[in-house]
């Protein structure tokens, strides 16, 4: 089975659309991120993947508040992509930790806690392989770093 899964590139705070690539030819084709979001899953998709373009650009994080905005806004599972290259972003990822601790004891009393449980899990998952994907990237940037090396398996 094929699952569709659309997609919001994100400027600004602000649905784009690039022209082959090019950041200054860019169109706007909804102000509403949420909204826009929110449309896909009446439609019935299940899935979303969003693209940080300032944070590509910029090498950081700087769209997370409207990736936080959808996911408390929607059901949607989201994949993120786009500005997770420092470890300040790490910090970021890491404090969806706390959510986790909310379900503790809980799995077990509802389905709806199991598939509460379920998205926050694979949205930290997402999250993870990102990061992995960063210290794997920083590993072949610098191999003098023990941290980076045992990651690879690399002696120094």
């Amino acid at each position: 089975m094929i699952e569709l899964i659309p997609a919001i590139d994100l400027i600004d705070g602000k649905c784009v659309r690039l022209f082959k690539g090019d950041y200054a030819q860019k169109t706007v084709y909804n102000e509403d991120p949420v909204s826009q979001a929110l449309e896909f899953q009446r439609l019935g998709f299940r899935r979303l993947h969003i693209v940080d373009l300032d944070g590509a650009k910029s090498k950081h994080i700087v769209n997370d508040a409207v990736l936080n905005a959808i996911t408390q806004n929607t059901k949607l599972v989201v994949d993120f992509g786009g500005g997770i290259k420092t470890e300040e972003d790490l910090e970021k990822a890491k404090a969806m930790i706390p959510e986790f601790a909310a379900f503790a004891g809980k799995l077990c009393e509802s389905a709806e806690s199991l598939l509460a449980y379920m998205e926050l899990e694979e949205k930290a998952s997402l999250i993870a392989d990102a990061l992995g994907n960063y210290a794997m990237r920083r590993s072949d940037e610098d191999t003098r770093k023990a941290e980076y090396q045992a990651m690879t398996g690399k002696k120094p």
